[in-house]
């Protein structure tokens, strides 16, 4: 662990805390969800270590499926909408690896989503109280997960501070997919670009607090009980599942229906509108990516079948876990049917045009909804059988 600091409190950075990116920088395994990543990349920072697949499962994400009910909506993926509670998910994480934490969102912003206000109204805060925790933390040698900061309100992670506070410094898993010499149009106005990046790759955003939705701190070490948090891991799983509905999105088996009817629904699709055609592939896309962390899950599940507060339900888990993985594995048949064209933006635009493509590659989402049931079977049968 080693630190940059000017003299007084003008800039100080935290070096090597680990990259983030969507793509397979540590030990050649994806990772897709910007959470548990940078919460990852955090502790591993601070000297513990906990694989991704178990803070993803831990967080719910990996069993996650979210789909808007009135409209095509490049949110769905944010793991804040899983569940009627926003801030559930990171709780639960944070209980899962033994850290304290906090939230402090930004009282300036308002969501295009509803979300559940009940939930958030006591971590609302301006922008001194979340600069002035900021610069605590990284004064304490400890990151901070942002939401926002460069890229849509998902996790990034604030390494250090320059300017007193007024540029934030850090890793987002969006950096390199944003062009910082490119103004936002009113489309796109919660995709911020970085103002720019340091030597040592980390991204600087100055007027960060607007393109912030909320930080989250690290702090102390608890206590972990990892018997406790398969048991509510588990029972977590099948809720997520089995609730139809959240605020405005389908979840769960639910949102399979209606991911599946709009696949099938021509209208929805214009061949002659890319722009349309290009939203659709991004919210597909997103879609395929929840299904495809069922393979964390698995996992994840493979490891909670290991302990030995589980053994008599070693059985039911470990199918459980088959039929996560083979879940995740359906989302390859996408590039079986269209090719691989993952390098040529354009074609993959104009494919999801092609009505025959879109019905081709139903029987996989039929198949994945078939197996999230049966999992779930099998997790509340283990779930009634442990001792």
């Amino acid at each position: 662990m080693s630190i940059e600091k000017n003299s007084g409190s003008k800039r100080k950075v935290l070096k090597g805390v680990p990259k983030v990116a969507f793509a397979p920088i540590h030990d050649g395994k994806w990772e897709h969800t910007p959470f548990p990543s940078c919460l990852k990349a955090c502790l591993t920072y601070l000297g513990q270590k906990y694989p991704y697949h178990y803070i993803l499962s831990t967080s719910g994400g990996a069993f996650r499926l979210v789909w808007h009910s009135k409209r095509w909506e490049g949110g769905n993926v944010d793991i804040v909408f899983m569940n009627k509670n926003p801030l559930k998910p990171f709780n639960r994480a944070f209980e899962s690896v033994g850290r304290s934490m906090e939230i402090f969102l930004n009282q300036d912003h308002s969501w295009h989503i509803t979300l559940d206000e009940e939930y958030m109204k006591d971590h609302r805060v301006g922008k001194n109280v979340i600069k002035r925790e900021i610069i605590e933390s990284i004064n304490n040698n400890i990151p901070v997960i942002g939401f926002g900061v460069v890229g849509p309100p998902e996790a990034s992670i604030i390494t250090g501070y320059d300017n007193h506070g007024e540029t934030l410094i850090g890793w987002s898993l969006f950096q390199n997919h944003l062009d910082p010499t490119h103004n936002i149009n009113e489309q796109e106005e919660e995709m911020y670009p970085p103002t720019g990046i340091e030597a040592s790759g980390y991204f600087r955003q100055d007027d960060w607090y607007r393109k912030t939705t909320g930080i989250v701190t690290i702090g102390e070490k608890t206590e972990v009980n990892k018997s406790d948090v398969y048991r509510k891991t588990l029972e977590w799983i099948v809720d997520i599942i089995k609730t139809p509905m959240i605020n405005e999105f389908y979840t769960g088996i639910r949102a399979y229906d209606a991911y599946i009817e709009k696949l099938q629904t021509d209208a929805e699709f214009p061949t002659d509108n890319m722009t349309v055609l290009a939203e659709r592939k991004m919210v597909h896309y997103d879609a395929m990516t929840m299904i495809y962390e069922r393979g964390g899950g698995a996992s994840f599940l493979k490891d909670v079948a290991l302990h030995k507060d589980f053994k008599n339900v070693e059985k039911e888990l470990n199918e459980a876990a088959r039929l996560f993985q083979d879940t995740s594995n359906q989302m390859e048949k996408w590039w079986q049917i269209v090719g691989q064209i993952w390098d040529n933006e354009e074609k993959q635009v104009k494919v999801m045009g092609d009505p025959k493509v879109r019905a081709a590659f139903v029987p996989a989402i039929e198949t994945c909804r078939k197996n999230d049931e049966e999992a779930v079977t099998q997790i509340e049968i283990a779930i009634k059988n442990l001792v």
